[in-house]
């Protein structure tokens, strides 16, 4: 069975993270995924925001739990877009972060209108494909 210390550091590495960038987005510190990692430790206090940023229990963090068996993941899920985010360089992970902040945040929802309204407005380019 894994440790607390190697789960971390498989999933950083599974990211393509750097100790720095990976604190950064779980919210603590440099030092402190070094300590875990490090196997220093063993049940931090910041060990939720781990756990949530790598989308499993506390409990199974610290192997307290069994993994339960994998499902199947269907293309538009969460769970998909995030298995094909995690395969992307860290500086265009980056990027779709950033994008995604974008479209959640107040600004963004003139943005999701304006995609929702070209769903239902033909273009010139496209009508006059369709006249031909």
């Amino acid at each position: 069975m894994k440790s607390l210390a190697q789960r971390v550091k498989a999933h950083r590495e599974a990211l393509g993270l750097n100790t720095t960038e990976y604190a950064q987005r779980v919210g603590t510190s440099r030092q402190n995924i070094e300590n875990v990692e490090a196997g220093a430790a063993k049940q931090p206090r910041y060990i939720g925001k781990l756990a949530k940023f790598m989308g499993v229990s506390v409990d199974l963090l610290l192997g307290n739990a069994v993994a339960p068996a994998p499902a199947a993941v269907d293309a538009g899920t969460p769970a998909y877009l995030a298995e094909l985010a995690a395969k992307l360089p860290p500086a265009l992970q980056e990027k779709l972060v950033a994008f995604a902040e974008l479209l959640a945040s107040p600004q963004g929802e003139r943005l999701r209108f304006s995609f929702s309204l070209a769903e239902h407005v033909e273009s010139p380019s496209r009508a006059r494909q369709s006249q031909k």
